[in-house]
């Protein structure tokens, strides 16, 4: 299938494919999906700037999906999600300016390509670790909590969350921080809001993951709007990656209901390591093993979290069963 906009060749059945992949990690981590979307527009042949745009585009449409599960779920905190939508929202405009800036100078590819590989690299170690040891230690929380290091953390007005204390001069930052990365690599903002809401504003990871994707479904739609009209946006790309990335979405947010969160942080850390590999052999000119691990490593995770859903399917109704013959 020809892409007029961004002047390439792609199977048909791919894009859908990465849009279901893609929908079930949104769901289930909380990341929109980007972190597996533009990498792969990148390597399939998209330019930078129209794999950052599409990817955005498709984070915002399957990420209402997600929220609205996650709500029935009790994962989201709407008013901390406004809250790092008011410092996201100037900062998405930043972040494709800066994209804009590379796309005239014709270094947008070599520049944010490097820029991701590293991103990706640091959040894969932190997270790593930190769940590596939380799972042996048998803790649903972060081990290493920072936020009582965090300054900010520590000054009022807070918002109260489920018992918690957060600032509301943190969660801003937060959502400056993320909105900024959301607007240069059309990541949602996800991947880095996760790791910050748990280890600065010590959130549960699975509201982190819900009030993450809350606030991509209302900062997306600024940030998509930015960059389709700034011409980063192939709309053909985009539906064809929301027409598997729908049912992908619902999928991983229920499978957050059966899987502990020190599982869902390990299987993040996974997935961005895996994914920075696939990066750095693109710039290096090796595209067939690049593609063939983002796709197998989003493949190997997509089987994971549904067997979490079935799993947590079956012992629901065993148990019932049980209930009812005793």
């Amino acid at each position: 299938m020809y892409f007029p906009f961004a002047e390439v060749h792609v199977k048909g059945w791919v894009l859908p494919l990465l849009g279901f992949t893609a929908g079930v990690s949104s769901g289930f981590w909380g990341v929109g999906g980007g972190w597996v979307i533009t990498p792969a527009l990148f390597i399939l042949g998209f330019p930078m700037n129209l794999a950052v745009g599409t990817s955005l585009s498709f984070i915002y449409a399957q990420a209402i999906v997600s929220s609205l599960t996650h709500k029935k779920l009790g994962n989201i905190n709407v008013p901390l999600g406004l809250l790092l939508f008011i410092g996201m929202l100037p900062s998405v405009e930043l972040g494709a300016r800066v994209v804009d800036f590379l796309k005239n100078r014709g270094e947008v590819d070599t520049y944010l390509g490097y820029f991701y590989f590293f991103f990706l690299l640091l959040i894969f170690a932190f997270t790593f670790f930190e769940s590596f040891k939380a799972q042996k230690k048998q803790s649903e929380e972060a081990v290493i909590s920072w936020k009582e290091k965090f300054p900010l953390s520590l000054l009022p007005p807070f918002l109260s969350c489920r018992g918690m204390k957060v600032s509301i001069w943190s969660g801003v930052l937060v959502g400056i921080l993320g909105g900024f990365f959301s607007g240069l690599m059309g990541i949602g903002g996800g991947i880095i809001f996760l790791p910050l809401m748990i280890y600065l504003l010590g959130l549960p990871t699975k509201m982190a993951v819900g009030t993450g994707l809350f606030n991509i479904m209302v900062g997306g739609a600024f940030g998509t709007f930015t960059h389709a009209l700034k011409g980063n946006v192939d709309v053909l790309g985009g539906l064809l990656l929301l027409a598997g990335g729908g049912i992908g979405a619902r999928i991983g947010a229920l499978a957050t209901k059966y899987a502990p969160g020190t599982k869902i942080r390990f299987l993040f850390s996974l997935s961005v390591g895996a994914t920075a590999i696939s990066v750095i052999l693109r710039l290096k000119g090796y595209f067939l093993p690049a593609f063939l691990i983002i796709l197998g490593v989003a493949g190997v995770m997509c089987a994971i979290v549904i067997f979490y859903l079935w799993r947590g399917n079956y012992e629901e109704k065993m148990h019932k069963m049980g209930k009812r013959g005793a």
